[in-house]
């Protein structure tokens, strides 16, 4: 993984981008740090580097492995690598819309998402809110070439560190950039579809932080804006959130094996610490609002469950209509890990899908 290891950023790095925020985020910074372990290339004038933004200086945001390229008047030109997560949470979450995808009763889903769009009418429409660096967005439009994808950041100096220091494209077809609010995009999206002139979302990721690293209150609140237009912007038969949290330290010594013992399935964090209880309190919220109180639209199913990141303190909320899992937490892991896995082989994921989309599958 070059020379940040498990680490990003454990050197200084060079700074490439530092730019003040309107929007929370305090000082965004991207630094530059080399790749120790490149890739074979034949081009002697492009690098390999890893690209890290920060928030605040402190908070680091996202991570991208870009390829850099002198060019002859000079100047430099940036690609970001589409294949390339280097967060685990990215992964994990990836993984969890491979297993959504993979279900059998998504099939029609998954054949449009990996065939290459003949049109751009109606496709197939993951959402991606917080853009971040944009590795995320971008690899979900690479893989899945029938898909649009649309990346939404509420704050300018994000997406400018994101395109002009960590190579992400702003102009790829199949990947829409829009520069907004996300509660207010989705209120906006749900306007469109109901108008029928936009077709209901298939997944949708949020990750979202601010820079004093928490997720914004309008997204969390149970009855507000952002929870009641996703109820109805979803696509009804297999609308899919799935999002990025923080869940806090691992589980206590021991308390795994007595969650066994007692026929519980065992975690990736603790489930009393404030973290944890929160990533709970809000999954428990987007059951409700997506499959429990929704009157007006026929819905036979669905699942929600949280995973948990490898590596990293964090968890995935998944929340999927028309989703069936098996009774038993070990048939619903085995159920998830074969989904993704078959769907990571398809999409041509560089990592294993099928044990990230069921790490410590907590049921809602």
């Amino acid at each position: 993984m070059g020379n940040q290891g498990r680490s990003w950023g454990r050197d200084a790095g060079a700074t490439v981008f530092k730019e003040d925020s309107s929007c929370g985020n305090g000082t965004v910074t991207v630094t530059a740090h080399a790749a120790s372990c490149p890739l074979p290339q034949t081009d002697s004038r492009r690098v390999q580097e890893w690209r890290t933004m920060r928030f605040n200086e402190v908070t680091r945001q996202s991570v991208a492995k870009v390829w850099r390229a002198q060019l002859p008047d000079g100047t430099a030109s940036l690609e970001m690598q589409p294949d390339c997560l280097a967060m685990e949470y990215l992964k994990t979450m990836a993984s969890a819309a491979a297993a959504v995808m993979g279900q059998s009763q998504n099939k029609p889903l998954r054949r449009q998402c990996l065939t290459a769009a003949e049109s751009t009418e109606f496709r197939p429409c993951a959402v991606c809110i917080g853009i971040g660096g944009g590795s995320l967005p971008l690899f979900l439009a690479h893989h899945f070439p029938g898909m649009l994808v649309q990346a939404v950041d509420l704050d300018p100096v994000v997406v400018a560190a994101a395109s002009q220091a960590m190579g992400f494209p702003l102009d790829r077809p199949g990947l829409e950039v829009h520069e907004a609010d996300g509660i207010a995009y989705l209120s906006s999206r749900l306007n469109d579809i109901q108008s029928r002139v936009a077709a209901y979302i298939d997944f949708l990721f949020l990750d979202v932080f601010d820079g004093d690293d928490l997720i914004p209150d309008g997204f969390t609140q149970e009855g507000g804006p952002f929870v009641q237009s996703l109820a109805d912007a979803l696509h009804p038969q297999h609308g899919t959130i799935i999002v990025n949290m923080h869940c806090g330290p691992r589980p206590r010594l021991g308390e795994n094996l007595l969650r066994q013992l007692r026929g519980l399935p065992p975690l990736t964090f603790d489930e009393s610490s404030p973290e944890a209880v929160e990533v709970i309190r809000y999954a428990k919220v987007l059951k409700r609002a997506l499959l429990d109180d929704v009157t007006n639209i026929a819905l036979s199913s669905g699942a929600a469950f949280v995973i948990g990141a490898d590596k990293q303190f964090n968890a995935a909320v998944v929340v999927s209509r028309g989703l069936e899992l098996s009774g038993s937490y070990q048939s619903g892991m085995a159920e998830l890990a074969l989904a993704a896995d078959t769907i990571g082989r398809k999409a041509s994921f560089c990592f294993e899908a099928g044990e990230r989309a069921s790490r410590g599958l907590l049921p809602i």
